[in-house]
């Protein structure tokens, strides 16, 4: 029923949209029709012009088309609602309507022949005219097509810490929750005096976005919804200022009704209510200004009101992330909830982190937490997460993530069932929310793929938890590789160093250098951990001993740390072996190092080649140089032997083992080739795979092949003296078969009887370094330190033969065999030690020989002196053990 005050207004609109067609037709046309242009136009008979204004006329009827069809869907809900009698649109045509009815009548009673148009001008005017009308009901009768209203790009494997749009995405299980917050949205009654405000409370990364999404998602596949609800959604985030936010949230509201109806000047009401509010939505530390207002408060507000009334509507406006905004900016939206209450049938739904927002207002602005209260209507906590959901939400993606870098099933298995021990043991503290375990997912996704082949991917996922976490303590921890995972060297300097052991004896409060370094390590783990509380400090702790077991394991248990072992861990690739550990920070190889992928792959490449093809190209692989000229030989045995159980073909192994026995002279040995060297890494390797990778009958054979068909005598010395190395420390080299050496042994020193006594070479100059020489006349005359006597006397006479007659030859000898590192000085030791291999009395005759020599320098004589000196008169000839 049609108020007498709507009635009024819309008789005056008839009569004054009357009163000016009747001046258009009576005034306006006549005077425009005596204006040569216009009658000129009526009288054209130009085809093209006629043609040319269509074809515009046209176009604007193309671009129009949509923008007609969206008004007209604004016009009809307008009508719809029973409120608004007469609109714009409606006025326009009826005015039309009589101007037209006016001018038809005039033509019909005074013709005027001046003005009859052309055929050509009246066909224009009937095209056009048929056109308009198709134009006009094809905008009219326009249904746009139902378009999705959640987008989810699936593309990336990256899980953005994006709220979720739809209800398959919900890992949290918050359907439930949603389904309660749509119902008592819907059931809302329509109310005359004042807005409902509900505020939805959660803290930082619960979820409170996504469910706003949820609910969103829900609210618009409802028709009830569609049907009696405008949605403005608002995020005060997205704006920069106060005054940004007060002008952004008005103007979402006139458009949420601008482009639903067709209401008269509601976008002057609220741009008015704007400049009013704005002089009085001020806190003593800011204020806006914009305008003076024009009109009181309540009128304004009155008609504001008056079109949510009339639309038959209500609103449902959502605020969320009010928590991110400036202390000044959350006061502002607030109060603009506030000071909008009184608008009808009206539902604000505000989402915040209470506790963050009563800090940063009581801190910032000085207002008290019953501020909220007062606006508020009903507060509504968001759920509390499940564990068990985070749980499974990070095991699934994880497992994802396995899949994609293709660990096998079963191994993929075992190490989810591990990695979920861990996680259950005390580190679900750290994840709390969904946000940061998507954080963790995410760096995973980001980090592991590109080092996939070089690491241990439960170590991996451990540490990225540090990363994640504690980016100070994986920080700090990248710079201590020499505290938790050393190399050998290092092993040796912390484990056996006589001098530093006497000086902990006597010096240090410790007992023993093993009590220092744990004492050491200790000090080192707390200053990595001084920044966290004593609960983060413990679930850290947790996650260092998984990953260093043998350091921090064992030190945080009071347990002496096993340096050795860590060895162990290479094959596995763990972060605790050193070569492997710059990798886990790196993210990639480093340069100087070959990557494991490309050894693993050049072992089935091996592999599948024929034997005759195969020796050929393993040897140009162990020996080329790069583009700078460097040799990898020695990084690729080094990789053989990490990787030697991946060598799972006899017929491969043998084909190795003849390359580095054939070309043994090629592997670079340094001063002190024993036992660190490439030459002897080489020997190492090869013997891991004799008795390891060949078959077991063919043993015997391979190891004699390897001793006497290789071209370097000193590579036969060090294979034996390596296997027996093994033997002596209680590891032989292979479980399933062992040999008796003695044979091989003989038939070696027979070889080194044949190649320097029988063709008498010289072995000093055969092998310039003392270091090798000297090895391999310790070995033969010794027989392999058995002290038998086999081959003593041989050894020394032969010796004796090339030193009698040679001072200078004769020195050099003396220097390595009696004179102290470095210095030159007789070492007691090592006289002592050359008393065990040889018969003095019998050098000691050649010294005396040459200690007043010309041919040598007074210091080189000087030496021979001191030697005589430190030999007894009367020498009893060598000692049998």
């Amino acid at each position: 029923m049609m108020k007498n005050d709507d009635r009024c207004e819309l008789f005056k609109k008839i009569a004054l949209t009357a009163l000016v067609a009747i001046i258009s037709v009576t005034l306006v046309f006549p005077l425009l029709l005596k204006l040569q242009l216009i009658t000129g136009f009526f009288k054209n008979d130009s085809i093209e012009l006629f043609i040319g204004i269509t074809a515009i006329i046209l176009a604007i009827f193309i671009m129009s088309r949509k923008r007609m069809s969206l008004y007209w869907k604004r016009y009809k809900a307008t009508k719809e609602t029973g409120n608004f009698p007469l609109v714009s649109v409606e006025i326009i045509g009826l005015y039309f309507i009589i101007t037209e009815v006016l001018s038809i009548f005039k033509l019909c009673f005074i013709p005027r022949k001046d003005i009859i148009p052309s055929i050509q001008f009246t066909a224009f005017s009937v095209i056009n005219g048929v056109l308009f009308l198709i134009w006009f009901f094809k905008s009219f009768y326009y249904k746009e097509k139902p378009s999705e209203q959640i987008i989810v790009n699936e593309a990336s494997d990256i899980d953005l810490d994006e709220p979720i749009t739809s209800p398959d995405q919900d890992r949290l299980r918050r359907g439930k929750f949603v389904k309660d917050l749509y119902k008592l949205i819907l059931k809302k009654p329509l109310r005359v005096t004042g807005s409902f405000t509900m505020g939805l409370n959660g803290s930082w990364g619960e979820g409170k976005t996504s469910v706003i999404n949820l609910l969103i998602a829900k609210l618009l596949k409802s028709p009830c919804f569609k049907r009696n609800y405008l949605l403005i959604q608002f995020d005060p985030w997205c704006f920069g200022d106060e005054t940004a936010i007060l002008n952004a949230f008005y103007d979402k509201l006139e458009k949420a009704f601008s482009t639903k109806f067709i209401f008269p000047d509601i976008k002057k009401s609220i741009a008015r209510y704007l400049r009013i509010i704005s002089t009085g939505l001020s806190f003593s530390w800011f204020k806006i200004d914009i305008h003076s207002p024009i009109l009181t408060i309540e009128k304004t507000k009155e008609q504001i009101g008056n079109y949510i009334q009339k639309s038959g509507k209500k609103v449902l406006i959502i605020i969320d992330d009010i928590d991110r905004l400036q202390p000044y900016e959350m006061a502002l939206v607030f109060k603009l909830v506030r000071q909008n209450s009184n608008f009808k049938n009206t539902i604000f739904l505000l989402s915040f982190d209470l506790s963050i927002v009563k800090k940063a207002l009581k801190e910032n602005c000085d207002i008290d937490g019953d501020f909220l209260e007062k606006i508020i209507t009903m507060p509504i906590p968001l759920p509390t997460i499940e564990p068990r959901s985070i749980e499974g939400y990070l095991l699934d993606e994880i497992k994802k993530v396995l899949n994609k870098i293709a660990i096998p099933g079963d191994e993929a298995k075992s190490l989810l069932d591990e990695f979920q021990g861990i996680y259950k043991s005390g580190i679900t503290e750290l994840f709390k929310t969904l946000r940061v375990t998507k954080r963790y997912l995410n760096s995973l996704k980001t980090t592991l793929p590109s080092i996939k082949s070089e690491v241990n991917p439960r170590d991996f996922l451990i540490l990225e938890i540090i990363k994640v976490f504690n980016d100070d303590l994986f920080n700090k921890l990248s710079k201590h590789q020499w505290s938790f995972a050393p190399t050998f060297i290092e092993q040796l300097s912390l484990e056996a160093d006589d001098a530093i052991e006497t000086r902990f004896k006597n010096q240090s409060p410790y007992k023993n250098r093993g009590d220092f370094m744990m004492a050491s390590l200790r000090k080192l783990i707390d200053s990595l951990l001084i920044s966290t509380n004593d609960r983060e400090k413990e679930i850290f702790q947790k996650l260092l001993t998984h990953l260093f077991p043998e350091t921090i394991g064992k030190v945080l248990t009071n347990q002496q740390p096993n340096l050795s072992s860590i060895q162990k861990d290479r094959n596995k690739k763990k972060i605790s072996h050193p070569e492997c550990f710059p990798k886990y920070f790196l993210f990639q190889v480093p340069s100087l190092e070959i990557p494991d992928e490309q050894l693993e792959t050049m072992i089935s490449i091996w592999q599948l080649m024929p034997s005759e093809d195969r020796k050929a190209y393993i040897r140009q692989v162990l020996f080329e140089k790069d583009n700078e000229g460097n040799a990898w030989t020695s990084r690729w045995i080094q990789k053989l032997m990490d990787f030697n159980e991946q060598i799972d073909s006899p017929s491969l192994a043998q084909s190795i083992i003849e390359v580095i026995y054939e070309n043994a002279d090629a592997f670079s040995r340094g001063q002190t080739f024993y036992p660190f060297s490439e030459f002897t890494k080489a020997a190492q390797l090869m013997i891991l795979l004799i008795f390891g990778k060949t078959e077991k009958q063919s043993i015997p054979e391979v190891f004699e092949d390897a001793l006497m068909k290789t071209p370097d005598l000193l590579f036969s010395t060090v294979i034996i003296r390596e296997y027996k190395n093994k033997e002596e420390m209680g590891k032989p080299m292979s479980s399933i078969y062992s040999i008796d050496l003695k044979p091989f042994q003989d038939k070696v020193a027979q070889r080194l009887n044949k190649y320097f006594v029988d063709n008498k070479r010289d072995i000093f100059e055969i092998y310039n370094e003392p270091a090798e020489w000297d090895f391999i006349l310790a070995l033969w005359g010794t027989e392999w330190k058995s002290w038998d006597g086999q081959f003593s006397e041989i050894v020394q006479d032969y010796v004796l033969s090339l030193l009698k007659d040679d001072a200078e030859k004769f020195y050099k000898f003396l220097c390595k065999m009696v004179v102290q590192f470095q210095s030159l000085n007789i070492s007691k030791s090592k006289v002592d030690d050359f008393k065990r291999y040889y018969d003095v009395t019998k050098f000691k005759e050649i010294a005396l020989k040459f200690k007043d020599s010309d041919i040598l320098s007074p210091e080189k004589k000087n030496l021979i002196n001191k030697f005589l000196e430190s030999v007894p008169q009367d020498q009893p000839q060598l000692s049998q053990e």
